[in-house]
């Protein structure tokens, strides 16, 4: 509650300072050569909610994904993110180094979630 008696939370009156928490994920790189391997990749999943995780197609250039949001392209360089709900997104080179670091080991993010 805030002083004047509102029962609205501080976090829904004014901006707060948020993390993100720490979690594993999947990731593949597309170079622009290996689009059939990120597809395939892709394609290993179960379709968790609806068709967006698996309808990954190769353009020229370019991989389509089909996800929630509506379509995302991913560009030679770009990087294909598998997020903790088994949903699939890419994300640009530059935001995903400054967002993820590599731990060194070569769990999948399934098996680093189950030994935490």
């Amino acid at each position: 509650m805030t002083t004047d008696g509102d029962s609205r939370t501080a976090g829904e009156t004014e901006p707060r300072t948020y993390y993100k928490k720490p979690v594993a994920v999947e990731a593949m790189r597309y170079d622009g050569t290996n689009a059939a391997a990120v597809v395939a990749w892709a394609a290993m999943y179960p379709a968790r909610y609806g068709a967006s995780s698996l309808n990954m197609r190769r353009s020229a250039t370019e991989i389509v994904v089909y996800t929630l949001e509506g379509v995302m392209y991913a560009s030679p360089g770009d990087w294909m993110v598998k997020g903790v709900r088994g949903e699939f997104y890419p994300v640009k080179d530059a935001v995903f180094k400054a967002s993820y670091e590599e731990r060194g080991d070569s769990r999948t993010a399934g098996e680093t979630k189950k030994a935490l």
